[in-house]
C-alpha cells in the first residue's frame, strides 16, 4: 500500500495559498497541516483547547483520548486573535463546518483530501525525529502497529554517512 502525501514544499504551498484566501482557511490548513491532527478533532478544537502561551492544543481523539499537540507561535497567536474576533465562548467550538467543508477547503487548496494532511505531517515528522514512538503518541495512535505503515518513508540517508565514514 502506498501512502499519498505532500512534500514540505507542497505543505508551504499550501499554507500561502490559504492566507491568501482567508484567515479561517488558513488556520484550518496551518492547523492540519502543523498537528497531523483528524478533521473530527480539528471540528471539536474550542476556545478552552487553545494553550497560547505553550503554543499547543488539547485534542479530543478517538475514544475521548487527551493529548497536547504543539503549533507554531504564529498560528497560536493567531487562534487567539481568531477567537476573540469571533467572540467565541469558552467552550464554543472554533470552526463549525462539517467534515464535507474542511474537505472541500482542502481540496480546493491544496487538491488532496484532508487525512493526506495527517500522512504529511507523520512521515515528515518520522523523517526529522526518527523516533516512531513519538509519532505515535503526536498522532494520538493507541498501538504502534497503527503507526508502522508510515517506517517504509523513511529516509537513512544520513544514517549510510555515517556507516560509511566508520570505515574510510
Amino acid at each position: 500500500m502506498t501512502i499519498k502525501y505532500l512534500t514540505k514544499e507542497k505543505v508551504n504551498e499550501a499554507m500561502n495559498k490559504a492566507l491568501a484566501s482567508s484567515e479561517k482557511d488558513f488556520l484550518i490548513i496551518s492547523i492540519l497541516a502543523q498537528t497531523g491532527i483528524r478533521v473530527s478533532e480539528l471540528l471539536t478544537i474550542t476556545k478552552n483547547d487553545l494553550l497560547i502561551d505553550q503554543a499547543q492544543i488539547i485534542i479530543r481523539g478517538k475514544g475521548n483520548k487527551i493529548r497536547n499537540v504543539d503549533v507554531s507561535p504564529n498560528v497560536a497567536l493567531m487562534l487567539e486573535v481568531y477567537a476573540r474576533q469571533n467572540k467565541f465562548k469558552p467552550d464554543e467550538r472554533l470552526f463549525k463546518i462539517t467534515r464535507q467543508r474542511v474537505y472541500q477547503i482542502t481540496k480546493e487548496i491544496a487538491g488532496v483530501n484532508p487525512h493526506i494532511f495527517r500522512h504529511s505531517y507523520a512521515i515528515h515528522l518520522l523523517r526529522k525525529t526518527k523516533n516512531i514512538r513519538y509519532v505515535q503518541v503526536q498522532l494520538g495512535h493507541s498501538t504502534i502497529i497503527s503507526t508502522q505503515v508510515y517506517l517504509r518513508y523513511m529516509d537513512f540517508e544520513e544514517e549510510k554517512k555515517k556507516l560509511d565514514s566508520l570505515y574510510n
